[in-house]
This record gives C-alpha cells, sequence and structure tokens, in this order.
C-alpha cells in the first residue's frame, strides 16, 4: 500500500455501509469460534525486530495468522519486517526526502527525465553537518547503499545513465516525484 496523493480521492471504508460487511463479518466470527482453542494456545515467535510493546501488540495477530495458515503468517512476517524500525528512522527518512526534494528543486530539476548522479547527491547531503546522518560511519555521512536501501522502499532505484561519460549511478527526479508527492507537505 502506498500513501494516496493529497489531489487523489477515495471513498472512505469507514463511510462504508455496515450491511456491505455483514457476509465478511459473519464469516469471520464463524471462523473464530471454529478456531478460538487453537487461537488460544498459539505461543507464535515475535521476530526480534518488535520491541516489547510491538511485540505484545502484534502477537494475537500472529497468532490468529499461524492459525490460518502458512501462506498468511509469512505474509504477516514480511508485513512486520516491512514495518520502520522506530520512529526515530521515521523522521531520518522524512528529513532525507526533505533534502533530496531541496537538491533536486535548486538544480532546477522539474523534468521526469532530469538525472543527478549519486555522488552529487551525497556530496550535498554529507555537507549538512546538522543532518541526522552525519554521524554515520564515524562522520562520513550517508553512504551510496544506505541511500538506496531507504529510496528502494519506496520502490525508488538508481541506474546507470549511459547518456552521460562515466555512466554514473544516479536517480530521476520523475521517480523521486511522487515519493515527494506522497510523503511531504507541498513546498
Amino acid at each position: 500500500m502506498t500513501r494516496r496523493k493529497p489531489d487523489e480521492k477515495i471513498v472512505k471504508l469507514r463511510k462504508s455501509s455496515p450491511a456491505e460487511f455483514e457476509d465478511v463479518r459473519r464469516r469471520i466470527v464463524r471462523w473464530v469460534q471454529d478456531n478460538k482453542p487453537v487461537i488460544a494456545a498459539a505461543d507464535p515467535e515475535i521476530p526480534q525486530r518488535l520491541n516489547d510493546r510491538a511485540g505484545d501488540n502484534w502477537a494475537r495477530l500472529l497468532a490468529i495468522s499461524q492459525t490460518a495458515g502458512p501462506s498468511l503468517h509469512n505474509l504477516m512476517l514480511k508485513v512486520i519486517a516491512g514495518l520502520p524500525a522506530n520512529d526515530d528512522e521515521d523522521s531520518v527518512v522524512a528529513v532525507l526526502l526533505l533534502s533530496l526534494r531541496q537538491i533536486f528543486r535548486e538544480r532546477g530539476f522539474t523534468g521526469d527525465g532530469d538525472f543527478l548522479p549519486t555522488d552529487e547527491i551525497l556530496k550535498e547531503l554529507n555537507a549538512d553537518k546538522e543532518a541526522p546522518w552525519a554521524d554515520w560511519r564515524k562522520g562520513l555521512g550517508i553512504s551510496p547503499h544506505k541511500l538506496s536501501r531507504i529510496l528502494k522502499g519506496f520502490g525508488v532505484k538508481s541506474f546507470h545513465n549511459q547518456t552521460i561519460p562515466g555512466r554514473p549511478h544516479g536517480y530521476l527526479f520523475g521517480k523521486l516525484k511522487p515519493v515527494f508527492e506522497r510523503y511531504l507537505a507541498s513546498p
């Protein structure tokens, strides 16, 4: 799932008629009644990446998914693996996205094909000694690999630009623009 853009219109699920969910509700209640002893006895392994409180919150959901079968349980584990590690990481990602948008904006990039090499991006990002990543890697800042891993979480990948001498790795504004629109407030 991805966030909707501010200008995207959606039908709110909470505004749906309760009657639309009656059949699903009835089948869920029946399944729970049939499986209540198994769910109650389940003691699922809590992934280590969850802290104590998060583990407690996810325990019952994991018990349900474990009871429902391996495909649902594996899907639940993938969902947990995709969660941000903590609130601090969320704020670092938000600052990173803001900084990236600013870097592209300062260069006047607005077109989908506008390309910026990773080296130039990192030079700008790591020049800010107040940035949350300034002390990463013993003061060297964010690495190309870490930048790539963070952006990959948004479906954005770097690529070799064949049209520039040296074929540098980098990012297209057109691939980052939807991320900026979904996750950042309008400038």
